[in-house]
């Protein structure tokens, strides 16, 4: 593979990534709305180990979703634009 193929790539890659983030972004806020309509409801026994569990999980993929994805995301617009610069000057 080229060069200039990995920088195709590279492109293509970076543009499935955003929309994944997107994809993944939206799905956490739907989560969200659910679990926020339903924790009023619930005042079971587990309740105190499932929140913990939430807690930790919501954590986790809010760092993914406003932090780990963009970063990755502009990490290779940067690699990406090195390359170009790299190939056609």
């Amino acid at each position: 593979m080229s060069l200039d193929d990995q920088h195709r790539e590279m492109l293509i890659f970076t543009k499935k990534l955003g929309e994944w983030n997107k994809r993944v972004g939206a799905a956490l806020d739907a989560f969200r709305w659910s679990h926020d309509n339903l924790d009023a409801l619930w005042q079971g026994f587990d309740r105190d180990d499932y929140s913990s569990r939430w807690r930790a999980f919501e954590d986790q993929m809010s760092t993914c979703v406003n932090r780990d994805g963009p970063g990755f995301e502009e990490f290779l617009r940067h690699r990406a634009e090195a390359l170009r610069r790299y190939l056609h000057g």
